[in-house]
């Protein structure tokens, strides 16, 4: 402030002089229109730097919003923070809690400016947050809550307690295509205070204002006042009373105001601007008072100076005009180019005056303009390279793989996919489905389109294609994408080609079938043909057991081939159980028995109990099934558990009969290892054992579910590995 005031001091005789140089004219006349004109070109002038101001500050209130976007991305996109609060909603698991709280915590102290994260559920309720006295706090109805339900919101300020600018930041959690809920971020506003009280250029009145509507047709400014620091969101200005440049920047104006008023009721000319994204009004202004205060005083010298001789005055005026407006000029120039968008013009900043306070302050701002155009650039270089990336990746996918906008018009494909079509990426791109594909397929295609787009879910089924080189299945996968307010503007579609698997898989099952009747017509004469021979007369005894013997493999070999198409029809979903009274106990004493060759090689004590106590001869649980399934479903469990248990262990099978049904139970010391927990009776899952192939567990997970029944299994190590299966109980009438 002292060296404005001290550059106006300098600036006063300068601009006495050279209005007096420049305009002394033997009558009063020429010296009127003379600082009329120069009273207008200072106007134009000042207008212009407050419009290269303005446009600069826009800039930079848009760049803070942006930087709002992403940190609320930051927060609102991280996967541990959303699946953590999708199973609390499901579960109110005070760990789950606790594991969102960290979340929160870490990010509060990695991005600078947060003061407090806290997470809403559906219902506006607080259930997770850095500030443990603000949990189960309710929000609903609250504006941040209602517009962070409809995308995120960037530009809801406030007052702490202390009375220091904050924004609140707040948008949409999304688990699977689900809202679960809304973050909420309390943060800084240092770089709104810090733009609204940059005064440079601006001299001793100049400020810049930023504002929104209040419902009441109000103004509420955001930022503090030059002239009234207290007034943010505190004390609203009707617009119909003063604020008429507010006003008009409020109403979408952008315009330049020679002659306005402000919220102080004083003459200013102004700059507008309006941010509609956020529904703000930014005006750049400066008093007028201050802004002519030269012409005042100049108008004052000539009324005093009008009788000097003409001749000194043509002799000197023309020099010293053409020094005192060479900086305004150049400025008024640099100034236009600017605002034409040319943000490498420099003022040349002559004197230490307030000409030149003005060139420096404007070059500043150019410079943090220059600084942010620079950093946009760059940031576009790494989009560019990012996409490059990305398509290259796409196009070494064995996949075919595009992408469309919202009105399924292709905007990205891949190689696989161009040879797919039978076309070239030019002939694709920019067109829609009915121009690439023949009618009958773009029909139903593009209904799909619609359907994922519409609802937002992901959809996945499988087509055939009569492509130019024959027909061809896929398997086709398409979801939505979403911006970062949650508004879907592409489609994916991946179509992987599974037509080689389809014939492998068909031919596979064709060969199996044929072996399996091709099979069993020796079998049955192998399995049948001892029952004859048994009969003659010459036979041993000794030869008797053996005839027993290879009948007894031949009959188990017929099983094991039924067995088999059984446990196709079961993942197939075609088997049907025709139940026969089956005794469970007589079944699980055959497993156990065949298991005991390993038990003994392994030291293992094996216990059979029925309802707490050891099983007798006499005892008997009957249940509706076939015995071969049923002797396979435990022949797995038990082999599994006496391969698993540690030598010298005890193996136990456990049967209770129960009004509803009958639950069986394997137990041993082993623990199942965590990697293969979650997937224990999938297909080909196994861990530990040389000779596994993960079929046992996964045979009797079928099996005990096509008997109506269900298996489960928990494991730990305090108490080993607990395999238990449900069955019906045959009906009392059976």
């Amino acid at each position: 402030m002292p060296r404005a005031a001290e550059a106006r001091v300098k600036i006063k005789p300068k601009l006495a002089l050279s209005f007096l140089l420049l305009c002394l004219a033997p009558l009063a006349v020429s010296g009127f229109v003379s600082s009329t004109m120069a009273e207008r070109a200072l106007t134009e002038q000042v207008l212009l730097q407050l419009e290269s101001v303005a446009t600069i500050q826009k800039s930079r209130l848009e760049a803070i919003f942006q930087q709002n976007h992403e940190r609320l991305r930051l927060i609102s996109t991280r996967t541990q923070l959303r699946r953590s609060l999708a199973a609390f909603l499901e579960f109110r698991s005070p760990a789950l809690r606790d594991s969102m709280n960290t979340i929160l915590a870490d990010s509060l102290t990695a991005v600078a400016g947060f003061k407090e994260i806290t997470v809403l559920d559906p219902d506006g309720r607080a259930v997770a947050g850095t500030k443990p006295t603000h949990l189960d706090r309710e929000h609903a109805g609250a504006p941040h809550f209602e517009r962070g339900r409809q995308g995120p919101c960037v530009d809801l300020f406030f007052l702490d307690e202390s009375g220091r600018l904050r924004c609140r930041l707040s948008g949409p959690l999304f688990w699977n295509s689900r809202m679960i809920g809304v973050v909420l971020i309390d943060t800084a506003a240092e770089n709104v205070t810090a733009l609204a009280t940059d005064y440079s250029g601006l001299g001793r009145t100049g400020e810049t204002l930023i504002a929104r509507r209040g419902p009441a047709r109000e103004v509420s400014y955001i930022a503090p006042l030059r002239f009234d620091p207290e007034a943010a969101l505190r004390r609203p200005v009707g617009l119909e009373s003063n604020d008429l440049s507010m006003a008009q920047a409020l109403a979408g104006r952008e315009m330049l105001i020679p002659d306005g008023l402000d919220y102080r009721g004083r003459r200013v000319l102004a700059a507008t601007r309006y941010l509609p994204a956020y529904d703000l009004g930014l005006v750049v202004k400066l008093d007028r008072d201050e802004a002519f205060a030269p012409m005042v005083e100049l108008r004052h010298t000539l009324m005093l100076v009008t009788g000097l001789s003409a001749m000194l005055v043509f002799t000197l005026s023309i020099p010293v005009g053409r020094t005192l407006t060479r900086p305004i000029l150049d400025l008024a120039e640099v100034a236009r180019r600017v605002s034409g968008g040319d943000f490498t013009q420099r003022a040349i900043e002559l004197g230490e005056d307030e000409l030149g306070d003005l060139a420096r302050g404007f070059n500043h701002m150019t410079a943090k303009l220059t600084e942010d155009i620079e950093r946009r650039r760059r940031a576009e270089e790494q989009l560019r390279s990012r996409t490059d990336l990305l398509q290259g990746i796409i196009d070494n996918s064995f996949s075919a793989i595009f992408v469309k906008d919202v009105d399924q018009r292709f905007i990205m494909v891949n190689r696989v996919f161009e040879h797919m079509c039978g076309k070239a990426k030019d002939e694709i791109l920019g067109r829609t489905t009915a121009d690439v594909f023949p009618v009958e397929q773009a029909t139903e295609t593009t209904e799909h389109d619609r359907q994922v787009l519409e609802t937002g879910a992901a959809l996945q089924h499988e087509r055939t294609y009569a492509l130019a080189g024959g027909s061809r299945t896929y398997i086709a996968t398409k979801f939505p994408l979403y911006t970062v307010r949650g508004d879907p503007y592409a489609l994916c579609g991946i179509y992987t080609d599974i037509s080689e698997i389809k014939r492998a898989a068909a031919m596979r099952e064709e060969v199996e079938r044929m072996i399996r009747h091709d099979l069993k017509s020796p079998l049955m004469a192998i399995a049948g043909l001892p029952a004859v021979m048994k009969d003659e007369a010459n036979i041993t005894e000794r030869q008797r057991e053996m005839l027993a013997a290879i009948e007894e493999a031949g009959r188990r070999m017929l099983e094991i081939i039924g067995l088999s198409q059984d446990l196709y029809r079961m993942e197939t979903g075609t088997f049907r159980l025709d139940p026969h009274a089956v005794d469970l106990l007589a079944v699980a004493r055959r497993a156990l028995a065949d298991g005991s060759w390993l038990a003994e090689r392994r030291r293992l004590d094996v216990r059979l109990a029925l309802n707490g106590r050891a099983a007798e001869a006499h005892d008997t649980v009957r249940v509706p099934g076939r015995e071969p399934l049923l002797y396979t479903m435990l022949g797995n469990l038990v082999g599994n558990a006496l391969e698993a248990a540690p030598e010298g262990t005890a193996v136990e099978l456990r049967l209770e009969t129960e009004a509803g049904g009958v639950s069986l139970a394997v137990r041993n010391a082993g623990v199942v290892p965590r990697e293969i927990r979650s997937r224990f009776f999938e297909k080909y899952v196994s861990a530990g054992k040389k000779s596994g192939t993960g079929i046992g567990t996964y045979n009797a997970k079928l099996i005990a579910e096509a008997h109506g029944g269900s298996i489960a299994m928990r494991t730990s190590d305090e108490e080993g590995t607990e395999v238990s299966v449900r069955l019906p109980r045959l009906a009392e009438s059976a």
